[in-house]
């Protein structure tokens, strides 16, 4: 009889084992349907992945970036018309986008915390092994770390405290140094608690900040690619086409780039600029850089028009080809009225000079198909004064009209033909039309020319 109840009661204990046991593998499958990220399918609250909204195997530059994507977007300093609720949540978020940042950029600690959650790392910072306080290994990503109350292993609890560390001096630190205006102050707190973290900074290096020397510029003044930003950024009264390149000195990506985009700088002067926006070098900078492209993937392009700003499709990086063709399916060749009956010279061209006041009309004749970007571009600086027309294939009449002995022809008409005579590159055409406009007295003065 004691032996039947012996073997009862162990046939009880194997069978609610097992229940265990199924009842937590169905609940591991139902966090990965759930679609978390990392070893812990099922993000939960204070999962520093999570948080950042990368997964566990993200590769440092990858966890920066998000960094600073959501940092910018959590930033109070962005939240001026916000309630007070509204900015104390975004102040919390911030905060704990930090935290995350500090932990998973230094490669120590994010190991730790991979292994054995932020219980495992409660347990490093005041010196004890994870390993011997009981944690075990329990896959990382779990907010806590191991399972409380278990077996009378030791009992942590990792709240961000500590010394030597503030979130607003690590944003600072990030993108170089200016908090837009009320960053940090003498240890800024949020709701009563000052935000730090153990170590003393970031020991073994966090990403940034390590003592060494700053990045080389990519596109330093004077060069042929323009130094761009917020300030200085082209808008509807800019003379020239601009193609922007958004980058940052610390992106590896960014640094392959470079050589490709002063190439074609190089290749297209005349027919639109190159100009680049350093995200890294200020808060100001990066936020502007946020409200324009995507700033997890640099780098990022887009062109200019009449003020209008069109990013380029991410993705790989473009080969100088790939810009140079992006940059032309963007330029205003709509600026270049087709001109292919003699009487569309008064019907079109000169009615338009009437209409819009403009100082004369500059018509191309071409035994050419299409509009060359080089005119469209010239059309497109010059538009204030003057209307452009262009007549295609060797029209024979306008030929004709015009006694055209060799093709290209460019004449202005302002009462009277004045026919160029130059060479047809960028340079000589563009001193040609800034001698037109002396001679009708609508010149820009030097010291106010358009970008």
């Amino acid at each position: 009889m004691c032996r039947r109840r012996s073997l009862f009661a162990s046939a009880l204990v194997l069978l609610l084992l097992l229940e265990t046991s199924i009842a937590q593998t169905g609940r591991r499958r139902q966090q990965q349907r759930s679609g978390g990220h990392g070893g812990a399918q099922q993000q939960q609250d204070g999962d520093y992945y999570s948080t950042l909204g990368v997964r566990k195997g993200t590769s440092e530059k990858e966890i920066k970036k998000a960094y600073k994507k959501l940092a910018l977007k959590y930033h109070p300093d962005k939240c001026k018309d916000c309630t007070d609720e509204e900015r104390e949540k975004n102040e919390k978020k911030f905060v704990e986008v930090a935290e995350a940042y500090a932990i998973l950029s230094d490669d120590k600690k994010r190991k730790i915390y991979d292994k054995y959650g932020k219980s495992g790392l409660e347990a490093h910072e005041k010196g004890v092994d994870p390993e011997q306080a009981g944690f075990g290994s329990f896959g990382g990503g779990f907010p806590g770390g191991g399972f409380p109350g278990g077996g009378g292993s030791q009992q942590f609890h990792f709240q961000g405290g500590g010394a030597g560390f503030d979130p607003f001096s690590m944003f600072d630190e990030m993108f170089g140094g200016s908090a837009g205006g009320g960053g940090r102050s003498g240890g800024r707190r949020t709701g009563g608690q000052q935000f730090s973290f153990g170590g003393g900074g970031f020991p073994g290096g966090g990403g940034f900040g390590g003592g060494g020397p700053p990045a080389e510029e990519l596109f330093p003044k004077g060069g042929d690619v323009a130094p761009l930003g917020k300030a200085k950024f082209p808008d509807a009264k800019s003379k020239y086409l601009w193609l922007v390149v958004f980058y940052d000195n610390d992106d590896q990506d960014c640094v392959a780039a470079q050589p490709t985009v002063v190439q074609l700088a190089k290749k297209v002067k005349g027919i639109f600029k190159v100009g680049a926006v350093n995200c890294g070098r200020s808060q100001a900078d990066a936020q502007f850089c946020a409200e324009k492209v995507d700033v997890q993937q640099l780098p990022a392009f887009g062109m200019i028009v009449d003020g209008e700003f069109s990013a380029m499709s991410a993705g790989r990086m473009p080969s100088a080809k790939g810009l140079h063709d992006f940059a032309i399916e963007k330029m205003p060749f709509n600026l270049v009225q087709n001109v292919n009956h003699v009487s569309h010279v008064n019907d079109r061209l000169m009615a338009t000079v009437s209409k819009e006041r403009k100082s004369a009309a500059i018509l191309l004749l071409t035994d050419k198909y299409d509009t060359s970007p080089l005119y469209a571009s010239l059309s497109y600086q010059y538009r204030k004064n003057f209307v452009f027309g262009e007549s295609r294939a060797k029209n024979l009449a306008l030929g004709k009209n015009f006694h055209v002995k060799k093709y290209p022809m460019l004449v202005c008409l302002a009462g009277q033909k004045i026919i160029y005579e130059g060479a047809m590159n960028a340079d000589a055409l563009t001193k040609w039309l800034d001698s037109l406009e002396e001679k009708f007295g609508v010149a820009e003065k030097k010291n106010k020319k358009r970008r």
